[in-house]
């Protein structure tokens, strides 16, 4: 039996054109979600792709509605249309076009509760892409009014909500993001995978996963990438993702002489298998909430040098479940990573904290069972827009 009175109804909008946190977000608490009893889920994607595949292969109900090929007014047209069929009772939405879109979808269908999760801080944007940026923004702002919670997926989003929202408006809840607790490889496994990548037995391969854009300090691991290896030869560095900063990237690797050093491997729809073949997995960003592959890492049983910004500096105890720098410390980056090159022992200590803290605290099954009580008080208030508390 649902701790609910009655069945809840929920559709989950998202883009779905990259595969970025939103989409590993909903790609481990969706199939969750949907085990759990008195609930039915169904996604609404504005995109085809690699979200789409992996709800499908979970058996979950997906709905196309292609934003690239209809007006703005049909697009909203749609979504009424699918909310209407699938009764749902709520909505809820990933990022900010989606927020908006779905929050006036929503209205005009008549779907009584409006839920949204921030995924992370708001990303600069220069030019007159920055401009159109504010004015999603101010719209974004504007849509929480219409709110019923709004889910941080750490105590600094959390808190950065509140203080916007000034006392008023919808509820803020913590829900941190959770991934499946992956079982251990084989060493042959991991051995294959390593051959496959072109990785010698003797090298210690760090490794970071994520989109090329600026807020994940890249830079910065590059910058590392030269002090690492000039003192231990055996260090090489793979990155795996793409972004508008890719270019950049490798010219600057080039400008380092890191031909060999670093390997830009580019998008891969296997990021367990990638990360299984590291040594030690980085995280070098400037700013963020809790990123996915951060998680997939930890479940893993990987060490991790991360630095101490949002949601990463609130779920990792330094020395204990990784080590810890500052944002914008190439030096300080590279100093962590050195420490564990020449200590294996305090990586597989890193790596076993890692993994037990995945599966005690940092689930997916744990994270499902979270957002399902969330809607269930929402659904008992029997108030659209709740206070926050």
């Amino acid at each position: 039996m649902s701790p609910c009175d009655r069945k809840i109804r929920v559709c989950h909008l998202a883009s779905g054109d990259l595969w970025a946190g939103a989409e590993a977000h909903l790609a481990s608490l969706l199939p969750e979600l949907a085990k759990l009893p008195g609930i039915s889920v169904h996604a609404i994607l504005l995109n085809e792709g690699l979200l789409a595949q992996k709800l499908r292969a979970s058996h979950l109900p997906v709905s196309i509605v292609a934003e690239e090929r209809l007006s703005t007014l049909s697009l909203i047209d749609a979504v009424v249309r699918l909310l209407h069929e699938t009764r749902a009772d709520f909505l809820h939405t990933h990022g900010y076009k989606q927020n908006i879109l779905g929050t006036v979808s929503a209205r005009l269908a008549k779907a009584r509760w409006i839920v949204r999760t921030e995924h992370g801080v708001y990303e600069r944007v220069p030019g007159l892409a920055g401009l159109r940026m504010r004015g999603y923004r101010l719209l974004d702002s504007l849509a929480t009014r219409y709110c019923s919670a709004i889910v941080a997926v750490s105590d600094q989003l959390a808190e950065h909500w509140r203080v916007r929202l000034k006392g008023q408006g919808p509820r803020v809840a913590v829900v941190r993001n959770g991934v499946p607790v992956h079982p251990h490889l084989e060493s042959e496994a991991i051995s294959r995978i390593r051959v496959q990548l072109g990785i010698g037995e003797d090298q210690v391969v760090f490794g970071t996963l994520g989109r090329m854009v600026p807020i994940k300090g890249l830079s910065d691991l590059l910058e590392a990438a030269v002090l690492v290896h000039r003192r231990d030869p055996r260090s090489t560095f793979l990155i795996a993702g793409d972004g508008p900063l890719r270019g950049f990237l490798e010219a600057r690797a080039a400008e380092l002489s890191l031909h060999g050093v670093v390997r830009f491997l580019g998008f891969t729809q296997e990021p367990a298998e990638f990360l299984a073949a590291l040594d030690v997995f980085i995280l070098p960003s400037l700013g963020e909430g809790v990123p996915m592959a951060l998680l997939e890492a930890l479940s893993l049983g990987k060490p991790v040098v991360a630095t101490a910004v949002g949601g990463v500096a609130e779920l990792l105890s330094p020395g204990v479940h990784a080590l810890l720098v500052q944002p914008g410390a190439p030096a300080e980056l590279a100093r962590a990573c050195e420490q564990l090159v020449g200590d294996p022992g305090l990586r597989a200590a890193l790596g076993r904290q890692a993994r037990s803290l995945v599966r005690e605290q940092l689930s997916a099954e744990r994270m499902a069972t979270e957002v399902h009580g969330l809607y269930c008080r929402l659904m008992k208030q029997c108030n659209p827009v709740g206070d926050d508390k």
